[in-house]
């Protein structure tokens, strides 16, 4: 017969294991705990044969004292109970969290993946890791491919009617990245099986907290340093950047409400059309099979990469910039691994755009300070 629970300790009602007191999903069967109880009231339970009393040392469990994790029926006495993650929201335990006590909103573990199949709790992958990297790089690939496609579309409707140039160039990335990146990306997870709340959870979709507040900061911060480096190296190392076509297309109009425009365009499209593409199903589909760190330079690689279609230039001035653009991907892929929130590297990316286009809209106004930090120009987005 098992001993007295501790004065932190109580047993579960369900099948008698012994748990934490405040738990509030037991860690052995993943079944709701039931709040309040005592620890004589548990001891008596377990001294008068209660059902779910805990068993003594070598004596079988009663088969349907308990339920299995992975199925949510009572157990058959033949196994035991499977710990795991939930297949679906409603079993034992929230979806993508391994059985037991649920943490508290805003509390999370950064020191474990929070995003992506284990969040849903999708059964791994049995593939390569070649297969995983080949089909990251397609998704990337066609989310390119149907955006060029839908802007070439909207483009020549735009143009056909005479519209303004920075009119169609804002309705054609718009169209082309909301259903090139988010409206892939969607597609891709549900034609996986998964629901609309699995998606979001897929992604890590939620309202950032006060800590990944400051994590957009900090990333910035990182950002904006490194490309110093890099924009020095680059100053004496390298090749002039390639120019960006959509820089160029901004640089003819400098008023406030362009600039307005540009920057809720960067929080409202770009940001989050990108990140949920290349980071929230791109980099998570390299995480199924690969570690955090090859994931997060692959995505990042495809991320840059992919932007040579938006250059004008030389092949050798598009591979600096490809280069450069490498370089605040990392931060978004890391920022991204480590939060697990996918609001967070969107907030960032659009911070980063929206100072890019306020140094393009109105560099020449800040004279020596405008001059060194020109070259960022080159990173404008699609």
């Amino acid at each position: 017969m098992g001993g007295p629970a501790g004065p932190d300790e109580r047993y579960c009602t369900s099948c008698g294991e012994l748990i934490r007191r405040e738990a509030k999903y037991c860690t052995y069967c993943g079944a709701p705990t039931r709040k309040g109880g005592s620890r004589e009231g548990e001891d008596k339970r377990k001294g008068e044969g209660h059902p779910d009393t805990h068993p003594a040392e070598g004596e079988p469990r009663r088969a349907g004292a308990e339920k299995d994790a992975s199925t949510g029926e009572p157990w058959d006495g033949q196994r035991e109970p499977e710990k795991g993650y939930a297949q679906q929201p409603g079993q034992s335990g929230m979806a993508g969290e391994i059985y037991g006590e649920t943490p508290p909103e805003g509390k999370r573990d950064h020191d474990e993946p929070r995003v992506g199949a284990e969040q849903v709790g999708m059964a791994p992958l049995d593939e390569s890791p070649l297969r995983t990297v080949g089909i990251a790089l397609g998704i990337g690939v066609l989310g390119i491919g149907l955006l060029i496609i839908i802007s070439l579309a909207i483009g020549i409707v735009g143009f056909g009617l005479q519209l303004p140039d920075l009119a169609v160039f804002g309705l054609a990335t718009a169209v082309g990245q909301y259903v090139g990146f988010i409206g892939l990306a969607v597609w891709y997870l549900r034609r996986r099986g998964l629901d609309w709340d699995r998606v979001r959870s897929y992604l890590g979709v939620r309202v950032p907290t006060l800590r990944e507040f400051a994590v957009v900061l900090l990333g910035y911060v990182a950002i904006f340093v490194l490309l110093i480096v890099v924009g020095i190296v680059v100053e004496v190392f390298l090749p002039e950047p390639a120019e960006n076509e959509g820089a160029q297309t901004l640089a003819g109009a400098d008023s406030i409400a362009v600039w307005a425009g540009a920057v809720l365009f960067m929080f409202l499209v770009v940001g989050p059309s990108e990140e949920a593409l290349f980071r929230g199903v791109v980099q998570n589909r390299l995480r199924e099979r690969l570690s955090a760190v090859p994931a997060i330079l692959i995505a990042s690689a495809v991320f840059a990469a992919v932007h040579v279609i938006a250059l004008v230039g030389d092949p050798v001035a598009m591979l600096v910039t490809v280069g450069i653009l490498f370089v605040p991907a990392l931060v978004l892929g890391a920022v991204y691994e480590y939060t697990g929130n996918l609001v967070v590297p969107s907030l960032l990316h659009s911070i980063h755009n929206s100072v890019i286009v306020t140094i393009l809209l109105f560099g020449p106004e800040l004279d020596e300070s405008a001059e060194f930090l020109s070259w960022l120009v080159s990173l404008v987005p699609l």
